[in-house]
């Protein structure tokens, strides 16, 4: 979304210049296939969607899809004008310049001629200058990008995820919340995922250990003899689909469920590490190894837990007693 956001800045950079000669001066296009035009494809639409726009010039402001003369785009307020129109991906200038009719089809329908009367008012009270076009973010306090407007703006669009908040509101460190956050959402960078995104080829995304087997997060985390061998140990059932419900885990155990979802993390969390020692340092870890890891970091970080200091250690015993 940064990147969409730079290319509607008035700042002029080599890459922006080799974008534009492509797409001819339009953010709407659809016919480069690049890595940027695919990248604003799926993002353009969002980033429209929470931001609004203090028409200058009205060159990088689109006449149909922006939000500039109310609080929608016109593409979605007046519809059946919208359906008349030959040319949907004009800017602000372009339009006045050519004039309202010159790009509608002959033959208005009865809606269309009404919201033609409509607009063609509201048009009457835009004025250009010479100023840049100025794209401001839904609820921020000024004209910069930042990412925490971002999310505020995203906030009122977005249903709220049960799911996410349980993971944020664990104690462990940020680095384990976002890599729950990343296997919540199915973007760890497994060699399945790597050879979806066209990094890797299908004969370079097996598993390390087990050779011909894709390697998911199903397989790193379930499947695999190291995880299934981990889980059994600890005498939790860990089927590939209980993964989109790591709060789960361990539940049918007889131990406080007040901690259970962090130390499931921190289990899924090493055997995330152990398998990237596999990869990247040809070190192998055995079942009892991915454990005794775990107990570790309890120890580390039980000053973390406060009153449920007792519940942590309930579980750290049981894991220590399965080595």
């Amino acid at each position: 979304m940064k990147l969409v956001h730079r290319l509607y800045e008035p700042t002029s950079w080599p890459w922006k210049r080799w974008f534009f000669s492509r797409n001819d001066q339009t953010l709407d296009s659809h016919d480069d296939n690049s890595f940027i035009a695919n990248l604003i494809h799926v993002e353009l639409e969002r980033y429209r969607s929470i931001t609004h726009i203090r028409v200058g010039n009205g060159e990088s402001t689109s006449f149909w899809h922006d939000h500039w003369l109310l609080n929608t785009s016109l593409a979605q307020l007046l519809s059946a004008l919208y359906s008349h129109s030959t040319c949907q991906h004009l800017s602000v200038a372009e339009t006045q310049r050519l004039t309202l009719c010159a790009q509608l089809r002959p033959r208005l329908s009865r809606s269309a001629a009404e919201e033609k009367i409509l607009l063609e008012d509201c048009l009457s009270h835009v004025s250009l200058t010479a100023q840049p076009d100025c794209r401001i973010l839904n609820h921020s306090s000024g004209t910069e990008f930042r990412t925490s407007d971002v999310y505020k703006a995203l906030q009122t669009t977005l249903q709220p995820d049960p799911d996410a908040a349980r993971l944020w509101k664990t104690k462990l460190p940020k680095k384990i919340q976002f890599f729950g956050w990343l296997l919540h959402r199915g973007r760890v960078n497994c060699r399945a995922y790597l050879y979806h995104c066209n990094i890797k080829s299908l004969e370079e995304a097996s598993c390390e250990d087990c050779h011909g087997v894709l390697e998911t997060t199903e397989h790193i985390f379930s499947t695999c003899p190291r995880a299934a061998a981990t889980w059994l140990k600890i005498q939790i059932s860990c089927r590939p689909e209980r993964l989109l419900h790591p709060w789960l885990l361990g539940s049918e155990l007889p131990l406080p469920y007040s901690v259970c979802f962090d130390v499931a993390m921190l289990i899924l969390w090493q055997l995330w590490k152990a398998r990237n020692a596999r990869v990247f340092d040809h070190k192998s870890s055995s079942a009892e190894d991915v454990i005794r890891r775990v107990v570790n970091d309890l120890d580390t970080w039980h000053c973390r837990y406060g009153k449920l200091k007792d519940h942590l250690k309930a579980w750290r015993d049981h894991l220590h007693s399965c080595l």
